[in-house]
């Protein structure tokens, strides 16, 4: 509501005005707002506090493989969250407790099968009706295949520890294993100055092996091998 304050003097009276007129939106802003909501690139989804969908645009609708939104209404949101379980636990007790949502990591596993790496972010809003919680979820999957790219392997702990929530703990067991696999190699090759073939023969592997790991890890460096 908006409260509007003015006052007159009479004499020596003051007389205050107290006007309240509820908060009504320009003419065209509740549209505007509702059309951008619905082209809006990422998926954006309403629920009531227990995470039943009221309402769901279109790139959400997309990404789960359904149709159109009539078919996620009244549905729980957990039905295609990756950890049914526990992401929208984990996220309305983070709303109910005040605090936003940001940068949530899970995917989103559609009614075909597709499984989409997402990332979301949420609030609490109050309303004259009845509360409601807004999430908007990104798809992540090229960003986090670009991370996983040869050149942008894990290097560190931190780095297999910030995969956590973002891949399945069979795929970060295999970043372990080629980081372990790596740093081995590296050591290797400085151990010997880059011999490759002695590099070779002490992590018990052949010439070609190590030749094929090397190209796969993108080491580089000079070869000097002796014949």
């Amino acid at each position: 509501a908006r409260v509007l304050v003015s006052y007159l003097r009479q004499e020596s009276d003051t007389v205050f005005m107290v006007r309240i007129d509820s908060e009504k939106p320009h003419p065209g802003e509740d549209t505007a707002l509702l059309e951008a909501v619905r082209q809006f690139s990422d998926g954006l989804v309403l629920t009531d506090t227990k995470g039943i969908i009221r309402s769901a645009n279109p790139a959400f609708v997309e990404m789960i493989q359904m149709v159109h939104a009539g078919q996620v209404i009244g549905e729980p949101l957990n039905h295609w969250l990756g950890r049914a379980n526990t992401d929208l636990l984990v996220m309305t007790n983070s709303l109910s407790q005040g605090g936003p949502v940001r940068l949530f990591s899970t995917q989103l596993i559609g009614h075909a099968g597709l499984v989409v790496p997402v990332e979301i972010s949420g609030i609490s809003v109050e309303s004259d009706d009845q509360p409601f919680l807004a999430f908007v979820i990104r798809d992540v999957g090229r960003r986090l295949e670009g991370r996983l790219d040869q050149a942008s392997r894990p290097r560190s702990n931190q780095d297999l520890t910030g995969l956590v929530g973002r891949m399945p703990l069979r795929e970060i067991v295999g970043e372990t294993v080629d980081l372990i696999e790596k740093l081995c190699i590296e050591a290797a090759l400085k151990i010997t100055k880059n011999n490759r073939a002695s590099a070779a023969d002490m992590l018990g592997l052949s010439r070609q092996s190590l030749y094929v790991k090397l190209r796969r890890y993108g080491i580089e460096g000079p070869d000097s091998d002796e014949d």
